[in-house]
């Protein structure tokens, strides 16, 4: 399965991501795919996520990751810019890069 994000912390201690923000007009949450019976799936919002020290967070379906609200007209190449916001390091302002699904 092709990640949404990883986010590395190269650091000695974990850290938490604690929330997005997204693109000017969206809301960018944390959110999980569940199951809720019957072969269907529900979105979750995750209050938080922890990265281990010295290790990854991957994002992809199926694990934390974060969704747009509205979702935004993308097309393949469009970019969009999220600042991730941790407990314990200062925010960091990312680019992302829209591919299409199963890409």
């Amino acid at each position: 399965m092709r990640p949404l994000f990883t986010l590395r912390n190269i650091g000695g201690a974990d850290d938490v991501l604690t929330g997005v923000t997204g693109p000017t007009g969206h809301r960018a949450r944390l959110s999980r795919t569940v199951d809720i019976g019957h072969n269907a799936r529900s979105m979750a919002m995750v209050r938080a996520a922890t990265i281990p020290a010295g290790g990854a967070l991957t994002m992809t379906p199926t694990t934390p990751d974060v969704m747009v609200s509205p979702p935004p007209r993308l097309a393949p190449g469009d970019r969009l810019t999220f600042t991730l916001h941790f407990r314990g390091s200062p925010s960091r302002t990312v680019g992302a890069r829209a591919v299409r699904p199963g890409g």
